[in-house]
């Protein structure tokens, strides 16, 4: 399910950078906004029931190396392999080449050092990209992994007080979230000033904790959902009439809008829909997931300034798809495989987190997603 989100992200930013088109679904949001909803509400299900079965430092130890091996691995590639080939493509490079490269102040080395503690500081490299259709940002996508980790500290800290297992009292932090969430994008005061360039932790806080508690929530209650195909279409049902409902402001995935009101109304149908989709070889040894989230956006920016956008959507999005691809298998076996290691392989295989087995029904183990989370 998780590669399908990423593919999701992958598709929407192609058409995005590449000039082709930009899908807006209801709400202001666009498929790529919903597929990260999407994640979010998976990794607040399986990070929750990874913190209730691990210890502390165990937690914290698995968490640190399923993000940030793969993701220096993926600043290096881009400032050291991706970025350099963009510059020597310029127009203005001819007359130093390289070495202007390498000596910018936002150079390769700054933009590795810069963002190494998942906090976009430095977004281009050397004045690249250039000429595209978001210029300057070499890796929109790489954002999200913050919050992302930000979220597994909250959990480990409601795990070390001992909250994490009172669910009534995280089905009341999640009911809290999203009620703040709601009365922020419904008052024409707040959905205005709160966005991701006037408060860039606050507003996409507000956005993605709700999502991600609503999957942990739905852990805890496990044995209490049952695992129907009618529930899952009558929530995707509401989270669509949210999503046309005309408040909150008008920017896509970049303001409060209805479409981040839907997000959590969306975790169930995205977790049932993980359970019941037939895992494939791939998709039960090796989890490719984080590797095309990582690396579509900078391999979109490339080929765009190579000039495939010219040739026509359908070989530029298959273009993208297959170099993200290839980095995507390299990341799993190089760098994020090894660095997980036998034990933690071990906490994420398919006999402790098979789709079954993580589920919410009573004398039954299903929905759940198909793979763990980064």
């Amino acid at each position: 399910m998780r590669l399908i989100l990423a593919a999701t992200v992958l598709v929407d930013h192609a058409f995005y950078l590449g000039g082709f088109a930009r899908f807006e679904l209801g709400g202001a949001s666009t498929p790529g906004t919903l597929a990260v909803y999407g994640f979010f509400g998976i990794s607040g299900y399986l990070i929750t029931g990874s913190a209730l079965r691990s210890a502390p430092g165990s937690f914290l130890r698995h968490r640190f190396l399923r993000i940030f091996p793969g993701f220096w691995a993926a600043l290096a590639v881009t400032a050291f392999a991706i970025a350099p080939l963009a510059f020597l493509l310029r127009a203005d490079s001819t007359d130093c080449r390289l070495g202007c490269f390498f000596s910018s102040e936002n150079g390769p080395v700054e933009y590795v050092w810069r963002n190494a503690a998942l906090w976009i500081f430095q977004p281009s490299i050397s004045g690249t990209p250039a000429n595209t259709y978001l210029p300057d940002v070499w890796n929109g996508s790489l954002w999200t992994l913050s919050f992302e980790f930000g979220a597994y500290l909250i959990v480990l800290g409601l795990a070390l007080v001992g909250l994490l297992r009172r669910r009534r009292a995280i089905l009341a932090l999640t009911g809290a979230l999203w009620l703040t969430l709601i009365w922020a994008t419904v008052l024409p005061v707040s959905n205005t000033t709160i966005n991701f360039f006037s408060q860039p932790v606050l507003a996409p806080a507000m956005m993605l904790l709700p999502i991600f508690f609503a999957g942990a929530t739905l852990r805890l209650y496990r044995d209490r959902i049952p695992d129907s195909a009618a529930l899952a279409a009558a929530s995707l049902g509401a989270a669509v009439v949210v999503m046309m409902m005309p408040i909150g402001a008008s920017a896509p995935g970049l303001s409060l809008t209805s479409g981040g009101i839907a997000g959590p109304l969306l975790v169930y149908p995205v977790l049932w829909l993980g359970a019941h989709l037939r895992e494939t070889r791939i998709g039960r040894r090796n989890d490719y997931s984080y590797g095309v989230y990582v690396y579509a956006f900078p391999v979109t920016q490339f080929l765009a300034i190579l000039g495939l956008t010219s040739i026509g959507w359908p070989v530029f999005v298959a273009a993208t798809m297959g170099l993200t691809g290839l980095l995507a298998v390299a990341s799993w076996k190089l760098i994020e495989r090894p660095a997980m290691g036998a034990r933690s392989q071990r906490l994420f295989s398919r006999a402790s987190t098979p789709a079954r087995r993580a589920s919410p029904v009573p004398g039954r183990r299903g929905p759940a997603p198909t793979r763990s989370s980064p």
